[in-house]
């Protein structure tokens, strides 16, 4: 019986082959379409889930910080018997040059940490172990990968690295890499007690110097109790900066799961950027919308065919086959065309997983999509899609009586137009919204792109200052300018600590003299040399800019937000405090507002001061359009200066637009899916306009015969589909808009939402529509009339 399923439904799919293979890829695209989103959300929900203790560990921090103070870990494993262990990680060596022997590399993502950390984090050891690791200074741990890369099959244990020129550390062990779904990657960690070698005490021992990041293990079941205690710790902790009842009632630190970091968090100084929940609950509905879509077009598809298998469907009956049977026979057919859809969606999916990969910054292997868990899902997918594809039409067609079945008589309510109407015109809302606020996301994107940040970062580079290039930078500025400015395209150099869009040291700064009871907004601080403002093309408003000519060691260039924070009206001269640093010093200049970091957020006060032999990066401005061209002079000068130099080099704006990582992602995926949700949309509307071809084709034919024209045919024909498609961009643009500006709002930079966005996706959706029903429409019309009358 099964083979006879088989081979009927083979010999009808090869009959109507046109609507199977629209049938086929309909269904292949939406389904691919869901595995890849539901791949995505699996991967985003699984970040830290394996570390084995993942579920009691937290990271506690002030509020609006991600990272705390140095002396916090101790304190709170001494007051808390809750509390099995701590661990610091303190952000050190990432982008620095890595030597050994006569090898050299740039290293990752690596910070200082505390031995603790390899138990808490139950880290693999290759070589070595937790035991004699990362206990002594000037120690480190190396990744696998990483000492691959340097050693080879060597082992790297007792082997001497050198960070920068300038620091030797001893290796003390090597780990397995880290999956990638964690928030903490790194290279190297490297012992934390060393941050106590080359800190000065007075930052070490500081309570409110926010610097590790700390991580707890908390007993299983003893959360509550440690969240009871924290306002007693902070009084014992915080004493003297407030009286104990003030220390007791404030929210100074707050505990957050770790599994909770990469989708909720995004405080001050994160580890790295991390995604937003809130494009999973949109990815998640999409991938719903699709699966939806898609199951409508293939009920309205099979229903569209259903009228040309009644006499099929009587004889059978006639023949003695039983309603269960029909049934059987239809949803047989339906999961061998699933069968079918499937195969091409892993087709589909494998062959754009190098395309994710590239976007999400992934390096999924076909081998981590197919285990037993997503093959699991792929499959309830496919049964749970087919049954409810096929249950609807299977019913459909057996119910009919053997004779209506023989005549091909239909009565009014069998095609059930009005909700298959409703599907469509719910399709198209669907459809609208996406393409609106598709559009809507470009323009906020290229808004990012276009807009004056103050600066201009086209054509800069940036070469990191590291080892015998930096000193001799920072010894004779002039010779290393000479050099490289021998390249005439080069027309101007400078240093600073931060690029545009990098995080920038937060410190106090007031007037000096003011009352120790006024509060001021906290300042943005950068150590620049004089050529800085002139490279990033920052105009002076007010005052000078630094300059060698001067002794400017205690002198300061500030933003107007700067003046507004500390009520000055007179820059010039004015003496203020970097109470952080206890640096004193007068204002010789005032920049505009320019944009240090993302328009994600307000410009805040900033601070720059001159201090060039600080400074991480060497700015080259360029005017060539051969950059190429530029950056092979600036390499050959830079080895030319220190031949013992790796050459590191980034560009200005690269790095800005690294702050809109997410965004970008965002944007590509919402245009990828927009364009499978109106690929999914057509199919349904073909469908439609196929079964409403049936249904019309005497009333087509009497048209014809009364002198009605093609292209009048057509016309009235698909006003119809227009009106349906005219009544979702109505439900869908208004909503687009809405969701929309919740997305801009947390921009505070940002487009208006103008009426022709929602103009431009009507006017797509009718040309989609129009366009997706022309065929069938003219098939119709230029059928001949008797072939549309004859009776059967």
């Amino acid at each position: 019986m099964l083979k006879n399923y088989v081979l009927i439904a083979w010999r009808n799919f090869v009959k109507h082959r046109t609507f199977t293979l629209i049938n086929v890829t309909g269904f292949a695209l939406a389904m691919a379409s869901c595995f890849l989103i539901i791949f995505h959300i699996n991967s985003e929900i699984s970040y830290e889930t394996f570390y084995p203790d993942y579920q009691n560990i937290y990271r506690i921090h002030p509020p609006e910080w991600a990272k705390s103070s140095p002396p916090m870990a101790q304190a709170l494993e001494d007051f808390f018997p809750e509390i099995k262990s701590s661990a610091r990680f303190y952000p050190f060596g990432s982008g620095a040059i890595l030597t050994y022997n006569d090898f050299r590399t740039v290293v990752g993502p690596s910070h200082m940490a505390d031995s603790t950390a390899l138990t808490l984090f139950n880290y693999q050891f290759i070589e070595g172990s937790e035991h004699n690791s990362l206990r002594v200074p000037f120690t480190a741990v190396l990744t696998e990968s990483l000492a691959r890369k340097i050693f080879g099959e060597d082992s790297a244990v007792g082997k001497t690295i050198k960070l920068n020129d300038d620091m030797e550390l001893s290796i003390t062990g090597v780990v397995k890499d880290l999956p990638e779904n964690t928030h903490l990657r790194f290279d190297m960690l490297v012992a934390f007690s060393t941050f106590y070698k080359i800190i000065p005490d007075n930052w070490t021992s500081n309570r409110g110097w926010m610097a590790p990041f700390t991580y707890l293990l908390i007993e299983p079941g003893k959360l509550a109790q440690v969240e009871s205690k924290i306002p007693q710790f902070q009084v014992k902790f915080y004493e003297g900066w407030d009286t104990s009842e003030n220390l007791g009632k404030k929210a100074m630190l707050e505990l957050q799961p770790i599994r909770d970091i990469h989708l909720h968090s995004h405080l001050e100084q994160e580890t790295s950027e991390n995604s937003n929940v809130s494009y999973l609950y949109i990815f998640a509905a999409v991938a719903l919308f699709i699966l939806f879509m898609a199951t409508v077009n293939f009920i309205n598809l099979n229903l569209s065919l259903t009228f040309n298998r009644m006499k099929e469907t009587g004889l059978r009956k006639v023949m003695g086959a039983l309603r269960p049977q029909l049934v059987k026979q239809y949803l047989s057919e339906t999961f061998l065309m699933s069968s079918f859809a499937l195969v091409l969606a892993l087709c589909l999916f494998f062959a754009v997983l190098p395309n994710y990969n590239a976007l999400a910054g992934r390096k999924v292997h076909i081998t981590d999509v197919l285990t037993p868990g997503n093959i699991a899902i792929m499959a309830a997918l496919i049964i749970f899609v087919s049954a409810l594809s096929g249950a609807y039409p299977a019913l459909f067609m057996s119910r009919f009586k053997p004779v209506d079945a023989l005549r091909s008589q239909k009565g009014p309510g069998s095609s059930t137009p009005a909700i298959r109407r409703g599907l469509v015109v719910f399709q198209f809302a669907v459809s609208a919204f996406m393409i609106a606020s598709t559009l809507i996301i470009i323009r906020q994107m290229h808004y990012f792109q276009d807009q004056d940040l103050g600066f201009n970062k086209d054509k800069v580079i940036s070469v990191g200052l590291y080892g015998d290039f930096a000193k001799t930078n920072a010894k004779s500025p002039d010779y290393v300018r000479s050099q490289l400015m021998k390249d005439p395209s080069i027309i101007s150099i400078g240093s600073a600590t931060n690029l545009p869009g990098g995080e920038l040291s937060v410190e106090n700064v007031v007037p000096e003299g003011a009352d120790p009871k006024a509060e001021f907004p906290q300042f943005r601080v950068m150590s620049i040399d004089d050529g800085f403002l002139q490279t990033l093309e920052i105009p002076i408003i007010e005052g000078r800019a630094f300059s060698r000519a001067y002794n400017d060691s205690a002198a300061f260039i500030v933003n107007k937000t700067a003046l507004k924070a500390l009520n000055i009206s007179n820059a010039i001269g004015a003496r203020i405090v970097n109470q952080t640093r206890n640096m004193p010093g007068i204002i010789v200049g005032v920049v505009d507002d320019y944009h240090f970091s993302s328009l994600h957020n307000a410009v805040e006060p900033l601070l720059l001061q001159y201090n060039p032999k600080y400074s991480n990066h060497l700015l080259i401005k360029t005017n060539s359009n051969d950059l190429q061209n530029a950056i092979s002079h600036v390499e050959s000068t830079v080895k030319q200066i220190a031949p013992s130099n790796l050459f590191s080099y980034t560009f200005v704006e690269d790095h800005w637009n690294e702050q809109y990582k997410e965004e970008n992602k965002m944007n590509v995926l919402f245009n990828t899916f927009s364009a499978f949700m109106i690929v999914i949309s057509c199919v349904g509307l073909f469908g439609l306009s196929a079964i409403t071809m049936q249904t019309r084709r005497k009333e087509i034919g009497i048209r014809k015969i009364v002198g009605a024209t093609v292209p009048s045919i057509v016309n009235i024909v698909s006003k119809e589909f227009v009106i349906l498609v005219v009544a979702g961009s109505l439900i869908g643009l208004p909503l687009s808009w809405y969701a929309m500006n919740a997305w801009l709002s947390k921009f505070v930079y940002k487009i208006d939402v103008t009426a022709d966005v929602f103009v431009i996706s009507a006017m797509a959706c009718v040309v989609i529509a129009v366009g997706s029903v022309i065929f069938n429409a003219l098939h119709a019309a230029l059928r001949n009339p008797i072939e549309s009358l004859r009776s059967e």
